[in-house]
């Protein structure tokens, strides 16, 4: 009995002794949060209106963040897999002139900040000790997927809204991991459907 309990023992810490994962395995699936109005009826919309060839782009360092979007292979690639998602679900995109019912906004927002601080070590070398300078870096950026309530301007922020990231720790140059994220974020809203 005591040697299967010192074999179990011994699997336990091999087990937990994993060696640090690969950053590529920790990202294969962005985190996705989906928020919506419990109180619509996503049945009561038609028709939606949404930008295909640019998505905004907010940073926190940009002087000017209202003139500031993203063109490119990728951001139609996300724009379409939007689109697709739509109008399976039963709504028809239209332009904002036809009045429609719905605008699907996308955007991507970066937040880089940097941190420093001091660290006093009263032991070091000399009478008045020592300050050691520590730098805490952060770079996020999230893509967020809104659908806009034009019907009754009175329902609320949003209809529905998705937080896709971080886009930054992404090792990945393809937009693979945020198209599968779409795919996720309609997977987990089933109620946006006509």
């Amino acid at each position: 009995m005591k040697k299967y309990f010192v074999i179990v023992i011994i699997a336990f810490l091999f087990w937990g002794c994993e060696p640090k994962p690969n950053p590529n395995d920790l990202v294969k699936k962005m985190v996705v949060s989906t928020d919506y109005n419990s109180s619509a009826s996503f049945t009561n919309y038609s028709t939606y209106t949404m930008v295909l060839d640019t998505m905004s782009y907010f940073d926190n360092s940009d002087q000017n963040p209202a003139d500031t979007s993203v063109i490119g292979s990728g951001v139609h690639d996300i724009t379409n897999k939007v689109k697709n998602k739509m109008d399976s679900a039963g709504y028809g995109l239209v332009s904002k002139k036809m009045t429609p019912d719905l605008r699907v906004y996308i955007y991507v927002k970066e937040v880089y900040s940097a941190y420093q601080s001091y660290s006093y070590n009263p032991y070091s070398y000399g009478y008045y000790g020592s300050y050691y300078p520590t730098v805490t870096v952060t770079d996020q950026a999230d893509l967020y997927v809104y659908i806009l309530d034009l019907k009754h301007q009175s329902s609320g922020p949003y209809l529905w809204a998705c937080d896709i990231g971080d886009l930054v720790s992404s090792p990945s140059q393809t937009t693979v991991p945020i198209l599968q994220a779409i795919d996720q974020a309609f997977k987990q809203s089933p109620y946006i459907k006509k």
